[in-house]
């Protein structure tokens, strides 16, 4: 089954992609979806992300409408943002963001850094939630089950300070109570990602137990192998 249907995205216009554990992937995954689908559909960050994009996809870097559609033309992807001193892409301009929202079918929004972990707790100020936004999906890696808090968690200090979970090996219940405080306000879909073998994704499963007993709808995924997923 598709993503876009996995992560129930159809009736979804911008789409916001916050937490750890694989926003990247799922970031050019959904991209490579709507293009074959032959939708208009551009990739940014209202962070930072990497400058340099895959096959199949075209940096657009300044407020030209005409180079963006020239883009969709051809069959690349745009992905739409400005060029730091650091290498790497930091978010459109509001010029770029009235072009997008003007043109666009479909805009997926890399919105959260973590540094690389699995997991993430986040700051006062994160996630970076653009305006219009209509769907939130707040991802997570498994991997980070049983691993020291610290080694794995974007942030770790400031989740043992809020008494989130307490200190040591990652649990279920902790990777959920994680999710819950950090990032409830947003009404989310949880996408339990790295779920790469039956072991990892029963334990998704109960992970994602506990969040629907707590009224929170999550899916679990394996963007690494797609055929785990559910």
């Amino acid at each position: 089954m598709p993503l876009i249907e996995q992560l129930s995205l159809g009736e979804s216009r911008i789409i916001a992609l916050c937490g750890a554990g694989g926003k990247t992937s799922l970031l050019y995954a959904l991209g490579h979806e709507w293009a074959m689908k032959k939708e208009r559909v551009a990739l940014t960050t209202s962070t930072h992300i990497r400058r340099t994009v895959p096959d199949g996809c075209c940096l657009w870097d300044r407020a030209d409408e005409g180079d963006l559609l020239s883009i969709w033309r051809a069959g690349f992807v745009p992905v739409a943002g400005r060029p730091t001193a650091a290498g790497k892409l930091q978010g459109p301009s509001e010029d770029m963001w009235a072009i997008l929202r003007r043109t666009a079918d479909r805009i997926v929004v890399e919105a959260d850094g973590a540094a690389m972990h699995p997991v993430k707790y986040p700051a006062v100020w994160e996630p970076v939630i653009p305006q219009y936004t209509d769907k939130v999906l707040v991802l997570a890696g498994l991997t980070a089950l049983d691993r020291p808090l610290r080694e794995v968690c974007h942030r770790a200090e400031l989740a043992l300070e809020k008494g989130v979970l307490a200190d040591g090996p990652l649990t279920e219940a902790g990777l959920a109570a994680l999710l819950i405080r950090g990032y409830d306000r947003y009404d989310p879909l949880y996408v339990l990602n790295q779920a790469d073998d039956g072991a990892v994704f029963a334990r998704g499963e109960a992970i994602a137990a506990r969040l629907a007993a707590q009224g929170h709808e999550s899916r679990i995924l394996s963007l690494k192998n797609l055929n785990l997923c559910q």
